[in-house]
């Protein structure tokens, strides 16, 4: 039995250990901040019994805290608590733990508020005493804490949780919520954090406490991004009686003693009594809100300020109280007052070469330099001038926003323009592997624009000059390599143009001379044999053989002669025209009808259309006319026959008529020619109809393509 109780303690030991606890309820609010992600998605039940250390009823802001740890509660917002719940007392809770926005809280069994019971009065927590920097990290968060700092500030405002982002003990979208708040900033040596009290409007502000060094009791709070990252505290206190003045402020700040800038955050044997330090110094820039910058005979300083500074103006000398900060890697005052001692003179900027103002530790000053303008920039509302001064690249910026007149002044400045800039010397260095702090970049901070002055226009060779002319210099290339790439195409294609034309007048020069040779040679024996038959018809006298043989030899002269000058046609380059072409086929119409004693019918324009047709198309042509003609003759038996030439579009159509027999019933006879129509006219990519003419006879259509104008 011993054995097996030892056994269930060493596994609800390890269980813990691990986020998991015994069965039951959690009563420790260190168990519910303990649990994983898995296990608060559980839900499981929590019972505890604590003090109630926080509680604003409008944002439902609620935390508890029990011997081992602080914890918020989901409440809702506003508050669903009983309104008697107040800071102070000693309350049961009972609900289940839920995942917050930072940390696990406590919420309700079916989403809406733990049961909170009142069990009596008491009093809060002994505090966890810590510095900022031991609080800092959020491993503390809700818990009763005590904290010190000087007062800074101190305003009442109404709760706005979007610009605070805090963590809290409810759903903190509280938006719609109208709390108000004492808002107190409260400064250390480590940074500042905010303290956060319930108010009241009819309360008035205690700006009693502000330079105050105080006390302060309260909860520890946590401010978080979207990805529920901790990133600042905030501090909640239930009442003012727990912030405790432990050094009042002075009675006159500007009583304190005289310090120079350059001893600022200096070594001290004991602590000072004052937290806050007065300088004196000539105001060299305004930055209206934010800051102002002064010129000692000790050093510059940075001053910041939260009040007005409308009155102050470069030349003014005044007397700054604030609290020493180190501000990136130097000493400024923040949250000073200012008094305005009367009229200094305007300063003198210090000239300076960008070497001397990173040697010389020139940070803050007023400084002169020159340099060779870069880029002159609009950057959301503030312009900004990028100089080449000594080969390194310097930013210059207007600390406030310019005017419309004032910034196109400015705006005008060219690149390659010799500017001497007056501004504030802002130098950012780095620390080596033995902690000294090497300057290394050096800006501007510029108050208007008479502090940028002109020394010398940009050279005409500026570079966006200069880009232009390499621009236009490329374009121009471009478009001479384009155009001499054109030009070598339109060369190429017009030397084969010239080419084909040398060729095609090379063989009309061949045609013609083929066509003359074979007239002026060939038919003059022709003509001789056509003479020589005459000759032996006529010496044959009453012999009819040899008469007959005299009139065969002249017949079929005349033939060849007829056939030679049919060829001399076709190759004669004179020829290719369609006018030609239809003033041959109406002579041959004319010779072949007329001689079977036909009455021959020519529907051809007097004056075709200037088209050229090619040697072979027009032999081709007349030799299907001639055969289509001769089977007029020869099978139709008609009295009137008739040849039409005309052109539909490109196609030129031929078509010869008869009034005779028509064609058999059976179709073309294979001996009348009619098939040889059909191949010629598809050797030239024509076409061939043969069919009855609506007269009576026969109609041969004949298609082929022409060449365009």
């Amino acid at each position: 039995m011993h054995r097996r109780i030892f056994a269930l303690l060493i596994l609800g030991a390890v269980g813990a250990a691990g986020g998991e606890f015994p069965p039951g309820p959690l009563r420790e609010a260190r168990q519910v901040r303990a649990l994983t992600a898995e296990a608060l998605a559980r839900r499981p039940e929590v019972r505890l019994s604590g003090v109630v250390t926080f509680v604003e009823p409008e944002t439902g802001i609620t935390f508890v805290q029990d011997g081992t740890a602080g914890v918020a509660l989901d409440v809702g917002v506003p508050s669903r608590l009983p309104a008697e719940i107040k800071a102070g007392m000693r309350v049961e809770v009972r609900g289940t733990a839920a995942p917050g926005r930072y940390a696990p809280v406590v919420a309700g069994a079916s989403g809406g508020a733990p049961e909170v019971r009142i069990v009596a009065p008491d009093r809060f927590p002994t505090p966890l005493a810590g510095s900022l920097e031991q609080l800092l990290g959020g491993q503390h968060d809700g818990r009763w804490v005590e904290m010190r700092g000087t007062v800074r500030s101190a305003v009442a405002r109404v709760f706005a949780p979007e610009s605070e982002a805090e963590e809290d003990g409810g759903d903190a979208e509280s938006a719609g919520s109208s709390a108000l708040r004492l808002v107190l900033e409260l400064g250390t040596p480590a940074g500042r954090y905010t303290v956060i009290l319930p108010w009241t409007k009819d309360r008035p502000v205690p700006v009693e406490l502000v330079d105050a060094r105080v006390r302060v009791r309260g909860v520890l709070g946590s401010i978080v991004n979207r990805w529920r990252q901790w990133v600042g505290l905030l501090l909640y206190v239930p009442d003012l009686s727990e912030v405790t003045v432990e050094r009042p402020p002075a009675a006159d700040p500007f009583s304190l003693p005289l310090r120079r800038p350059d001893e600022i955050m200096g070594f001290a044997a004991e602590a000072p009594e004052e937290d806050r330090v007065r300088v004196r110094g000539v105001v060299t820039l305004v930055q209206p809100g934010f800051r102002i910058f002064l010129r000692s005979d000790n050093g510059p300083l940075e001053v910041q300020t939260p009040h007005d500074t409308q009155t102050l103006e470069p030349g003014v000398e005044v007397d700054a109280v604030g609290y020493p900060i180190l501000g990136g890697k130097r000493a400024l005052l923040q949250d000073a007052r200012i008094r305005i001692r009367g009229p200094a003179g305007n300063p003198l900027p210090l000239p300076s070469t960008h070497r001397q103002a990173l040697a010389l530790h020139l940070d803050g000053e007023l400084i002169q330099v020159s340099g060779t303008l870069f880029q002159n920039a609009l950057r959301g509302r503030s312009r900004v001038l990028v100089l080449e001064i000594e080969g390194q690249m310097v930013e210059a910026r207007f600390g406030s926003s310019l005017s419309g007149v004032e910034d196109r002044q400015v705006g005008d400045l060219q690149p390659g323009s010799v500017l001497e800039v007056t501004g504030i010397a802002q130098v950012q260095g780095r620390s080596d592997w033995g902690g000294r702090v090497r300057p290394t970049v050096l800006n501007l901070l510029l108050r208007r624009p008479g502090d940028v002055a002109l020394l010398h226009e940009p050279p005409w060779w500026t570079p966006s000059r200069l880009a232009a002319m390499v621009g236009a210099l490329l374009l121009l290339l471009a478009f001479g390599a384009g155009w001499v790439v054109m030009l070598r195409r339109r060369v190429t294609a017009q030397t084969a143009v010239i080419r084909e034309q040398a060729r095609r007048e090379a063989n009309e020069r061949e045609r013609r001379r083929i066509a003359q040779d074979i007239h002026d040679d060939l038919g003059s024996r022709l003509t001789q044999l056509v003479l020589l038959g005459a000759r032996v018809k006529a010496a044959a006298g009453g012999d009819a053989p040899a008469g007959e043989l005299g009139e065969r030899i002249s017949e079929t002269a005349r033939t060849t002669v007829q056939t030679m000058d049919e060829i001399v046609w076709a190759v004669n380059p004179g020829n290719d025209t369609l006018q030609s072409l239809g003033d041959y086929l109406c002579k041959v119409a004319t010779s072949l009808l007329g001689g079977a004693g036909i009455a021959c019918q020519l529907d051809v324009p007097a004056v075709l259309p200037v088209r050229p047709v090619s040697a072979e198309l027009r032999h081709n042509l007349v030799l299907a006319v001639r055969e289509a003609l001769h089977n007029v003759v020869k099978h139709s038996r008609s009295t009137e026959a008739s040849l039409a030439l005309r052109l539909e579009g490109e196609d030129l159509v031929l078509e010869v008529t008869d009034n005779g027999i028509g064609l058999p019933a059976d179709g073309a006879r294979r001996g009348n020619g009619l098939g040889n129509l059909q191949r010629r006219l598809a050797e030239l990519h024509g076409t061939c109809e043969i069919g009855p003419n609506a007269g009576g006879g026969t109609k041969v259509r004949l298609t082929a393509r022409v060449g365009a104008p």
